[in-house]
């Protein structure tokens, strides 16, 4: 069984690398990338989590109640910034080394490509349908 999953693994792997290569600058590497992709995450995530904390608290709702609204949302929200993540620094590997990168690009120029645009329209989609609302007037 674990031969087989290999295998399929193995064989997804290869038909991306065949549809998905890019020419990314100099410096990038997948474990760079990667890092760079989960700091991104966690820069959205987790402001949004406390900023819904913070709404909840000032609206004294009770706090075992916010506190399971605020579990149910981080999925939610990991969803929708890991998709725009992804997208804005797959942009970014293609136009900056990895050492510009380092040294501060602007993301919302990056974030605004219509490719990735479109790319967070199903996230939204599924962030508007499933997570928890508040009524915090």
């Amino acid at each position: 069984m674990i031969r087989i999953s290999a295998l399929v693994v193995l064989l997804i792997c290869s038909f991306f690398s065949i549809s998905y290569s890019a020419e990314y600058k100099s410096g990038w590497d997948y474990m760079n990338f990667y890092k760079s992709v989960e700091n991104c995450r966690e820069s959205i995530v987790y402001p949004q989590v406390k900023a819904y904390e913070k709404k909840g608290i000032e609206a004294k709702q009770d706090l075992e109640k916010l506190k399971n609204e605020m579990v149910a949302i981080t999925p939610v929200m990991d969803n929708l910034a890991t998709t725009m993540c992804f997208c804005t620094m797959n942009e970014i590997a293609k136009d900056n080394t990895f050492k510009q990168y380092e040294k501060g690009v602007d993301f919302e120029s990056y974030m605004a490509i219509p490719r990735c645009k479109k790319a967070l329209e199903k996230p939204m989609k599924e962030m508007k349908t499933n997570a928890v609302k508040l009524r915090l007037n």
